[in-house]
């Protein structure tokens, strides 16, 4: 089989220009914007960099940005203050709590406080449970978007069994993914990253070489 490349970029570009041209329908006829309010709580650089990120992607689709940075020292009463606030927007439709938080704050309880029908993220119980029982609502992104690059016309995999490797729960395409993948017709063999050597070998066959210095595994 020929190998073929998936293009996010250009998938995902696709897709910025396709909801710009709604947005700008939607504001030609007097409504408002999409408002997406990201709360960064902290200075953790690789969350700043997630930030900053779905900020040029706001203006580029024509979303309003609501995004706030609180200090590390926010509290955990504050901050479930502040979802508060935003659930009550009119003109905030979704919500995003960057993770991680810091330590003092019990993220569980974060996500929970956040309207499920703003939770963009889709690590509110309420749309995990839809998911996995095949009614997806908001969906997590990073799986979702794996899906979607899975379904274009140039790379339709109808009949694979995707192989998903992985522990991450929240934010990660390898746990949700175990929930994604059947929502589209697709079966699942998963291998938990701690035990992923015997698991590969038990779904491949044959004796595979693990490299743990670089968490490589090949089939022989």
């Amino acid at each position: 089989m020929t190998a073929k490349i998936l293009d996010g970029k250009a998938i995902a570009q696709e897709l910025r220009e396709s909801i710009r041209a709604e947005v700008d329908a939607q504001v030609a006829k007097g409504q408002n914007p999409p408002g997406l309010a990201v709360i960064l709580v902290g200075e953790d650089p690789a969350s700043q960099v997630y930030v900053r990120n779905k900020k040029i992607a706001c203006e580029k689709a024509g979303f309003n940005d609501v995004s706030m940075v609180l200090p590390a020292d926010t509290t955990e009463e504050q901050l479930l203050a502040e979802i508060d606030t935003l659930n009550a927007r009119d003109d905030v439709h979704g919500i995003i709590v960057q993770l991680p938080v810091p330590d003092h704050i019990d993220p569980e309880k974060i996500i929970e406080r956040i309207d499920p029908k703003k939770d963009v993220d889709g690590f509110h119980a309420y749309n995990m449970g839809r998911l996995a029982t095949r009614m997806p609502g908001l969906a997590p992104c990073t799986p979702h978007g794996v899906m979607t690059m899975l379904e274009k016309p140039a790379f339709r995999c109808a009949g694979w069994t995707p192989l998903w490797w992985g522990v991450q729960y929240r934010g990660g395409a390898d746990g949700i993914g175990t929930v994604e993948c059947p929502c589209y017709g697709h079966g699942l063999s998963q291998c938990h990253q701690r035990f992923g050597a015997e698991s590969v070998r038990s779904r491949f066959g044959g004796r595979g070489r693990w490299n743990s210095e670089h968490g490589e595994r090949r089939v022989d």
